[in-house]
Parts: structure tokens; C-alpha cells; sequence
């Protein structure tokens, strides 16, 4: 009888602090990568497939957009969940137009965004 393999989700946060509990409460279902800020992205959706990849940044908006693009050309089957401090309608009305699938402005509510992060995976 085969198994499913477990979910890999990639958290990318500046703020590790801020998705420690997350991550533990994503942990026990599924392969989690931690990686503290956007320069360890590229080598890490280069070499693997994930489910979901919550990008936590605050960043201005071409910067922030520039990411999303990068990581949609090197992961375009991934489900990408945005946290941003700096939220606007450009920004906003772009990432949507370019895949992400949900949106959480910072501080985020972690109870908010693990149960968004379980659904997706529930429906992937």
C-alpha cells in the first residue's frame, strides 16, 4: 500500500520569531524549510518542488513584486501565500494577477494563516 508523501512547504520570513509558531504547528504534516529572508529562495525552489510557500516581507512594492515573479517562474505549480507590512492596491492588485493565492498584511494572525496554509494543502 503506497503513502502519500508529506506536503513540503517552504516558509521565507525576515522575522523568524514571527513564524516560529507556525512552523511548529506545520512541522508534525509535512516537509517545513525555514529560511530567514529572500536570498536563500532561488537555490531552494532550483532543487525542490513545494506545495505552498509563505513569503513574509516588508518590502517596498516593486521589490516585493520582483520576488513573486521569481518565485513563480522557478515554482509555478506552488501556492503562494503573501504577509506584507506595506500593503496597497498595486501591490495587491498585481500579486493576485500574478498567482498568489492569499494575502495576510503583518503582524500576521498565526491561527489565521496556519488554518488558510491547512486548507490549501487539504485541497491541493
Amino acid at each position: 500500500m503506497m503513502t502519500e508523501a508529506p506536503a513540503r512547504i517552504l516558509l521565507c520570513c525576515e522575522n523568524l520569531a514571527e513564524m516560529g509558531p507556525i512552523a511548529l504547528a506545520l512541522a508534525e504534516k509535512s516537509i517545513l524549510t525555514l529560511v530567514r529572508g529572500v536570498r536563500e529562495l532561488t537555490p531552494l525552489l532550483a532543487e525542490c518542488r513545494y506545495q505552498i510557500i509563505t513569503l513574509c516581507v516588508r518590502k517596498q512594492t516593486e521589490e516585493t513584486l520582483s520576488i513573486l515573479r521569481q518565485m513563480i517562474k522557478l515554482s509555478p505549480q506552488a501556492c503562494i501565500v503573501l504577509v506584507n507590512g506595506r500593503p496597497n492596491q498595486e501591490l495587491l492588485h498585481e500579486a493576485f494577477r500574478l498567482g498568489i493565492k492569499d494575502f495576510f498584511p503583518a503582524p500576521v494572525n498565526q491561527t489565521l494563516l496556519i488554518e488558510r496554509i491547512e486548507h490549501l494543502l487539504s485541497s491541493a
